[in-house]
Formats: structure tokens, C-alpha cells, sequence
């Protein structure tokens, strides 16, 4: 059976062993290729419009084909409840319709009428024969994109619109109320909020009173506590029944910070190997953050690898503190009070060791107590300089030589008995041959260190004649003989 877990050309060997027949295996290679239809859709999110009144500005839902090999079917593209705010506008395709590979996108235009002061939103459900598998299909998981828009109130301010702001972080932004009358006094009571008064907080929260032709300068500060779109409108009362409301809307993101291997030399055995970690990240959504910690985490073979130190490299103010364990190595980043700069911030060094592997895998994973900011890990190797053979081993040298001495006692009657030495760590063999070439025994020592030994071997079942001992110890090989006479 074939059940490919993974895209692309999938190959394996299949050896045979003929029971009852000496002969060579016989290997036999299946392939196949995977595939799976994937689907990358987008929604839109419209600039701020007023309630009630159509927006200029065309949106579009964004539907491509991600695969570089098979179709993909579209099946049906609706709005998941009803909805009075958009509406799917143009001439639309007949679904279901066939995006091939490689295509261009398809785009659904969408248009926006706001119905509210504040988000406006609604899900949009795409079907289709996509899925990120591996899994029992059909039937296929729906596609669900976001469309939204912010509505506001008509006024005399302008609306203030904040940028993407970390839910950890604040931004500031102002506007102004002005009495442009020539005689009268403005005077305008406390700002009355409405909407996600949480997230806005105005530093005017008391009534004022504005001469003739004064202008007053009102600050906003955004600190958002969740992810996503918030909205709130302040108005403010006042003698000269003027419309003085102000839409305020922002967005509470999170942001990645990708800590990434930089490059790594090729690993030597006996020299260090420095591992860089670099760190970056998007500087316009990292407003306002101030991480002060991360706990870095890093894993390796336990066999080939070993955490020596910290290189000299390493982000200036931060301090950095190892723990090392067996097929890993900890890593406590501490701010001390400065700033996380993009570049390099902390070079872990390597001992490696002999190995049958060209490449040594490195696993890094990152953590912070601050839940605006998103760590991510990465994946590299060390490319081994040197490799040991794959079909070899390891062995041990010692001081002495292989070598064989002529047997004693000989012609011998019951017992043979040869010295011999060794000069590695493993297990001598010996093979004794007629004077025809016929094995009639054949002897095995243990594994021992290289040094000097003796075979002792019972003879008595061997006739009367000339024999050759064959000893194979490693790469040495030697021959001696010896007689049998009673």
C-alpha cells in the first residue's frame, strides 16, 4: 500500500531474501509522488467609512492556489449570516470553478456600507477540496476569511486611527476642538464615552469652557488588551450645539520575534564550533515592547554533540547565563534594563564528536513572559568535516602488533597450543585446514584488548597429518602449522 504523508517524489528499496537458496538479495524500489490541493484565501479589512452612507472603496476577497501541482475546486463563496454591511459586487464567476496551478488568483469584489459606529464585521465560508491532510476525506474543512470595516459618525473632528499596537505597548495621538465663534464662549461638558471605552482614554475628563477663537488640544491613549480591532466614539457637549464626536479605532496585535541560526562552520573535532543566534523583527509593529527576558532552549544529539561555552558575541546589556544537560543546553536571556536591538544576540559554542553523520541537527525553541510577542524557533545542522565510514567502527589501537608464533610442543597429541598477539581491541578467529584446504575447526576468542594470549585448542579428533592454522585478527592475517602424530 501507498499512503504518502508529505508532497513530492516518495521513494523506498524493498530487498527479497530467497528462502532455501544461497544467492544474493534481491532489491526492488517502489516510488510514487504525493499531492494535495491548498488553498491560501484572504478577506479585507475597508478604511473607516460613515454610518449609513456606501464606500468608495472596493474590497476584494483573494482565493489562490498554493500547490504547484494540483487543482483546486472552489466550491461555493458565501457570507456566513446575513449581513446589510457588505455585499459581493461585479460580475461574480460560476462556481464551482477550477483554479489551476500556478493561475492567478481569483479576487471577489466586495463593497462596504456601514451599519454601526464601530466594527463592522462578517465572516465569508469558501468550500472547496482543499485540506492539510494527512486525514480521512472527504469531507473537506471549510475556508472562513474576515471582512470588516469601522463605521463613524459624522462630526465636526476628524477621527483619529491608531497604527497596530501591541497589547502590551501604548500609543498616544491628540486632536482639537476649536471655538470658532467671534463672541461667545465654548463651553463644553465632560466627554461622554461609548464602545470599547477600555481600550481609549482621553486626558480630558472634566468639563472646560474655550474664549473666542481658543483651540484646545485634547490627547488619546490606546492600550489595547486583546487582539483585534477596537472602536469607541467620545462626544462632547456643549452651549453652541455643535457635533464635537470623535471615532477612534485601533488594532491590538501581536508581533514574531524570530530568533534564527546564523551561519555555523563546519564542525572539526577538537576545535569549538560557534552556533550564532540572531534575532528580528518587524520594528513597525514592535512599538513599545520592552521584553526583558527570553529562556532559550536548544537540543542536539547527545552523542555527537557537547555545549562547551558562550562565544565573546553577544547583544550588548544583556546578560546571558547556560545550563547545560545531556542533549541539551538552556540559555537565560536577561535585559538588565536595555533594549532588544535586531542582530546578533548570543553565540553558544560546540565540541563535536566522530560520528557516521554529515550533519548534526540543531533544534531551538524560545520563550518570553511577555504574551505580546510570539518567539520563534528555528532548525539548522552542523556539516560534519570529517565523518567515520558507514560501514566501519570505531576501534581501539593498543601497544603491541598482531603477530603468531609457531605452536608448542610440536607434533602435538591432545592440546595445541599457540602464543599470539593482538594490536586492537576485538575478537580473534582460527582456522584450522587440513593439508587438503579443508576447514576442520574453526575458533573464536572473546573481545580483548590488544596484549599477548594463548590458544589452547583440543586436537584429539583431528588424524594423524600436517596442519595449517590461519589466524585473522582485524587486518592482520598469519599462518603457521603444525603436526599431528600418535
Amino acid at each position: 500500500t501507498y499512503s504518502p504523508q508529505t508532497r513530492g517524489a516518495h521513494s523506498a528499496d524493498v530487498v527479497v531474501v530467497i528462502k532455501g537458496k544461497v544467492s544474493q538479495p534481491l532489491t526492488g524500489r517502489v516510488t510514487g509522488s504525493g499531492f494535495l490541493p491548498a488553498i491560501k484565501a484572504t478577506g479585507y479589512t475597508f478604511s473607516p467609512w460613515t454610518v449609513s452612507t456606501l464606500s468608495p472603496e472596493t474590497g476584494k476577497i483573494v482565493i489562490q492556489n498554493t500547490d504547484p501541482t494540483s487543482d483546486l475546486v472552489i466550491g461555493t463563496i458565501a457570507f456566513d449570516s446575513p449581513t446589510a454591511a457588505f455585499a459581493l459586487t461585479g460580475t461574480l464567476p460560476t462556481l464551482p470553478i477550477t483554479l489551476k496551478p500556478n493561475s492567478a488568483p481569483l479576487e471577489i469584489p466586495v463593497s462596504f456600507t456601514p451599519q454601526v459606529v464601530g466594527n463592522n464585521r462578517v465572516n465569508v465560508r469558501i468550500s472547496h477540496d482543499a485540506k492539510t491532510g494527512p486525514g480521512p476525506v472527504p469531507p473537506y474543512a471549510d475556508t472562513l476569511v474576515v471582512v470588516e470595516g469601522l463605521g463613524r459618525d459624522a462630526s465636526t473632528l476628524d477621527p483619529v486611527t491608531f497604527p497596530k499596537t501591541l497589547t502590551c505597548a501604548t500609543r498616544t495621538a491628540t486632536f482639537t476642538i476649536t471655538n470658532n465663534s467671534t463672541q461667545f464662549d465654548l463651553t463644553c461638558q465632560a466627554p461622554i464615552g461609548s464602545g470599547d471605552v477600555g481600550s481609549f482614554t482621553l486626558d480630558q475628563t472634566t468639563g472646560f469652557v474655550l474664549k473666542p477663537g481658543q483651540s484646545k488640544v485634547i490627547t488619546v491613549t490606546f492600550q489595547p488588551s486583546v487582539i483585534g480591532r477596537t472602536a469607541a466614539t467620545f462626544t462632547i457637549p456643549n452651549d453652541q450645539s455643535l457635533k464635537l464626536t470623535v471615532s477612534i479605532d485601533g488594532e491590538g496585535v501581536t508581533t514574531p520575534v524570530q530568533f534564527s541560526f546564523g551561519t555555523i562552520a563546519e564542525g572539526r573535532v577538537g576545535q569549538a564550533v560557534a552556533v550564532p543566534i540572531n534575532v528580528s523583527y518587524d520594528a513597525a509593529e514592535f512599538t513599545g515592547a520592552r521584553p526583558q527576558s527570553f529562556a532559550i532552549a536548544i537540543t542536539h544529539d547527545a552523542a555527537s554533540i557537547r555545549f562547551r561555552s558562550l562565544g565573546a558575541q553577544q547583544m550588548n546589556g544583556w546578560t546571558f547565563t547556560p545550563t547545560a544537560a545531556i542533549g541539551r543546553v538552556d540559555i537565560d536571556a536577561q535585559a538588565g534594563g536595555s533594549t532588544l536591538q535586531q542582530g546578533v544576540f548570543v553565540t553558544p559554542t560546540f565540541d563535536v564528536f566522530l560520528n557516521a553523520d554529515s550533519a548534526l541537527p540543531l533544534q531551538m525553541s524560545v520563550t518570553t513572559p511577555i504574551n505580546c510577542l510570539v518567539p520563534v524557533g528555528d532548525r539548522s545542522s552542523v556539516t560534519m568535516a570529517e565523518v567515520c565510514n558507514t560501514t566501519g567502527r570505531l576501534v581501539k589501537f593498543g601497544s603491541n602488533r598482531g603477530g603468531i608464533q609457531p605452536p608448542r610442543s610440536n607434533p602435538v597429541r591432545d592440546v595445541l597450543t599457540i602464543p599470539y598477539t593482538t594490536g586492537l581491541t576485538l575478537s580473534t578467529s582460527f582456522q584450522i585446514v587440513n593439508s587438503m584446504g579443508d576447514l576442520v575447526l574453526e575458533v573464536h576468542s572473546p573481545v580483548v584488548p590488544s596484549g599477548q594470549y594463548e590458544l589452547s585448542v583440543n586436537v584429539t579428533d583431528l588424524a594423524n597429518g600436517v596442519y595449517f592454522v590461519r589466524m585473522l585478527s582485524g587486518p592482520f592475517s598469519a599462518t603457521t602449522t603444525f603436526n599431528v602424530l600418535r
